[in-house]
This record gives structure tokens, C-alpha cells and sequence, in this order.
């Protein structure tokens, strides 16, 4: 038995699609996943430089080390 009516605003169907997504909702979502992948890639660096470090790769070590992120 259905327990909604017509006027009823809990009716799915007399609730509002949801809005589109601004711009800047995308824009913070993208910031948002760009932040997440520099992250995975400085811990990765960082894991080369101790590579490095205890392997004596001195050129290497010094190219990691001029990495700016």
C-alpha cells in the first residue's frame, strides 16, 4: 500500500532533482584529486632518495633532490 500522497514533500516524486554541479565544485573536486596524486608521488620520490641514498647513487640522489613539488 502505498502511504504517499500527491502533496506529501517526502514523495520521491515531488523531491527536486539535484542541482548540477557548479563550477567551482568541479574545480575543488579536481584540486582535490590532484593534491591526492602529488602526495603518492613525493612519497614515491621519497622512496627513491633513501634508494639512493643507501645504494651511494650520488647522481641520482642529486637529480631526485632538485625535484620541486
Amino acid at each position: 500500500m502505498d502511504t504517499y500522497d500527491e502533496h506529501n514533500p517526502i514523495n520521491p516524486i515531488n523531491q527536486k532533482e539535484l542541482p548540477e554541479r557548479t563550477e567551482l565544485e568541479e574545480a575543488q573536486d579536481y584540486n582535490m584529486e590532484l593534491k591526492s596524486k602529488l602526495k603518492k608521488v613525493k612519497n614515491q620520490i621519497d622512496e627513491l632518495i633513501e634508494y639512493a641514498e643507501v645504494n651511494k647513487k650520488t647522481y641520482l640522489l642529486g637529480m631526485l633532490k632538485k625535484i620541486k613539488l
